[in-house]
């Protein structure tokens, strides 16, 4: 079993400060905003966003560089946009696309299709958030977290870990993504044999449901049809005072996303603006705010709180560029056989 480890806080800025005039952004940063201006545009892909979180994002932006840029956010499932975007790069055709806000990049590292951004040394951003040659990480993505519904298990009663799951009394009570990557996470804290045993012990013993899109494995859960779920987070239905919530788990595992700005990005400069909003202390309060989103390490927020004092295991971006692929062919077969 691999090094679990217990994150350390960095001592970041407080969310509730407020944001930095343009003077005080590092000179490359600010030469950036004229840029973005001049372009006037930015299409974010990543994440599906309702209209109030969009609109939240670009005054948040928007408000931190003094601008008035046009931003488009999308989402959708990130493996086949990733394939597509490669696709499109070796053919020289545009995506319309500026960032792509993920962390699944493996499709499109070897085509390059993605802008080798210097974030630390030009931009000077932390250097710890550096994802390879590309990326800015802007929240750590927590795919293996379960949920339980409260109405329906009591805190003494619900799952510490991944292990519990087995337990015969939630055959055909627990519903899951149809999706390799909560395994692919799963795998570097617990070792690869380990969790194969544990997906294929789940599917044929407890025979829990498989659903596509995590939204609606958040309504499942919310609604009381199943008590609970495995793959995404409660944070803001929590928030909100939903019966929902994640129970004392042994283990978090963190895989972490980030902004890759696209080599054929529009708008380079507002692109790179956005990442930069995104880790700051403003970027992170609206993440949070608006789709429960945040850096581990930043203090204030759900998933802080949740990790606090939690044996953590945070996945190295350059173990899941090397792994992903592979891993991500045994667990979808897996899930596949489960589904024939």
């Amino acid at each position: 079993m691999r090094l679990l480890f217990v994150i350390s806080l960095i001592a970041l800025v407080p969310l509730g400060q407020a944001v930095a005039q343009s003077s005080d952004l590092p000179e490359s940063v600010r030469a950036l905003i004229p840029l973005a201006e001049e372009e006037g545009a930015l299409h974010v892909y990543g994440a599906t966003l309702n209209p109030r979180q969009v609109r939240a994002f670009s005054k948040s932006f928007n408000d931190r560089y003094g601008t008035d840029i046009d931003l488009t956010m999308s989402g959708g499932l990130h493996s086949a946009k990733a394939s597509e975007v490669a696709m499109a790069h070796r053919a020289g055709v545009p995506t319309g696309i500026d960032v792509f806000w993920t962390g699944l990049i493996s499709a499109m590292v070897d085509t390059g299709a993605l802008m080798e951004v210097d974030w630390a040394g030009h931009y000077e951003a932390d250097a710890s958030l550096t994802m390879g040659k590309w990326g800015l990480r802007t929240h750590d993505g927590h795919q293996s977290m379960v949920t339980i519904n409260t109405g329906r298990v009591a805190a003494d009663d619900a799952p510490k870990t991944y292990m519990d799951l087995l337990d015969p009394k939630w055959r055909g009570r627990i519903v899951i993504p149809r999706s390799p990557y909560p395994w692919i996470a799963m795998t570097y804290a617990l070792g690869e044999q380990e969790t194969v045993e544990l997906l294929s012990r789940l599917i044929t013993e407890q025979e829990p449901k498989m659903l596509a899109r995590y939204a609606d494995i958040r309504a499942r859960v919310l609604s009381g049809e199943f008590p609970i779920a495995l793959g995404t987070d409660i944070f803001s239905l929590k928030k909100r005072g939903a019966p929902v919530d994640h129970p004392d788990i042994d283990l978090l595992v963190l895989s972490s996303s980030g902004a890759f700005v696209l080599a054929s990005a529009e708008h380079p400069a507002a692109a790179k603006l956005w990442g930069l909003w995104a880790v700051s202390p403003k970027g992170q309060a609206t993440l949070e705010e608006a789709r429960g989103y945040s850096l581990a390490e930043t203090p204030g927020t759900a998933l802080n709180t949740y990790a606090t004092g939690r044996r953590v295991a945070h996945v190295p971006f350059d173990w899941r560029l090397e792994n992903h692929d592979r891993l991500a062919e045994i667990y979808l077969e897996i899930l596949k056989r489960a589904g024939s």
